[in-house]
């Protein structure tokens, strides 16, 4: 008499027969996390937005960027709870297409990826002329030269990890996105440091500061934590 057949094995994280896309647990909760984090660009908003930003809240900066991350922390737990209930890879584009009407969600997923689009080739860019004119800044090198190198250097890495797969990526992101928030965290404890005991004071949590002509009070709060002057 036969055997009969037992079923074979699968591993936890396998694609089930027939269908196609990510196998479970390729991301994974940090890959999710860090690409959502990332996607922000908290080290390009730094390095870019707060030097316009304090040309309309002036000292009051900090009180500003206060406002925005209460703004910004409203905007993910709304994100958040619809994601609960409309999970989905289409992220952002799958709520007013769910919500309002498809043909919102269509021209939101259309606006989306072209956006996205645009991200990487900006990033590339960003880094090497941060990058070139560091260098060329410290130890005199040629910026053209060294803005062009690190710009192909950053563009080519970015190809490559897309060829390798999601896995690959999201992993890098992970521990890219963690020395972002180190880099980040040692800078800003090494200014409150540098400056000095007699430099420290919450007055700039207020509005005493913000006294740019044309932006005082208020008005300077809102122009500096809103996206538009940027």
């Amino acid at each position: 008499m036969a055997a009969p057949d037992t079923p074979t094995p699968t591993r936890p994280d396998a694609r089930p027969p027939g269908r196609s896309g990510l196998a479970r647990h390729t991301v994974g909760l940090p890959g999710v996390l860090f690409q959502s984090v990332t996607f922000m660009a908290p080290g390009a908003a730094v390095a870019t937005s707060l030097a316009v930003a304090a040309g309309f809240a002036g000292g009051a900066l900090p009180l500003s960027i206060i406002l925005t991350m209460i703004a910004a922390v409203i905007v993910a737990s709304s994100i958040g709870q619809l994601a609960k209930h409309l999970p989905s890879a289409g992220s952002i584009y799958t709520y007013p297409a769910q919500g309002l009407h498809p043909v919102v969600g269509y021209l939101v997923g259309w606006g989306y990826a072209m956006i996205t689009g645009l991200v990487g080739p900006i990033v590339n860019l960003l880094i090497g002329y941060f990058v070139g004119t560091i260098l060329n800044t410290e130890f005199g090198w040629n910026f053209k030269a060294m803005w062009i190198t690190f710009m192909l250097v950053s563009a080519a890495l970015t190809a490559l990890l897309g060829y390798r797969g999601v896995k690959l990526g999201t992993r890098f992101g992970v521990v890219l996105g963690a020395f972002e928030i180190v880099v980040f965290v040692a800078l800003s404890i090494w200014m409150i440091v540098k400056a000095g005991s007699s430099a420290q004071t919450l007055s700039v949590f207020t509005l005493k500061f913000a006294t740019v002509k044309g932006f005082t009070g208020v008005s300077g709060l809102v122009a500096a934590a809103s996206p538009l002057p940027k």
